[in-house]
């Protein structure tokens, strides 16, 4: 209930300047930012309501490193997350 799906975009392979990375060095990286494609019904209290979500459907949020399960649904990859461990959210437009 107090999960967040986010959709993970795949990372550049090349920087602005026009270096490319190497496919090893990104081979360890695991993305902790994407668009919100799921928002769970939020935290329980100690009175038995549920808490505000920090977060709704189409926000931008960071995350901690390696706070997300990477799962793959119909070929897309996305990162479950607990809502406490979103730092930030950045609304849709």
């Amino acid at each position: 209930r107090d999960y967040v799906l986010v959709a993970i975009e795949k990372q550049k392979t090349e920087t602005s300047s026009g270096i490319v990375v190497a496919e090893t060095v990104m081979r360890d990286y695991n993305p902790c930012e994407g668009k919100v494609a799921k928002v769970g019904e939020g935290r329980m209290t100690s009175t038995g309501e549920f808490s505000t979500p920090p977060c709704k459907e189409g926000d931008f949020v960071k995350f901690r490193d390696y706070a997300g399960n990477e799962v793959k649904i119909e070929g897309k990859e996305y990162s479950l997350v607990r809502m406490v461990d979103i730092l930030t959210s950045i609304p849709a437009p």
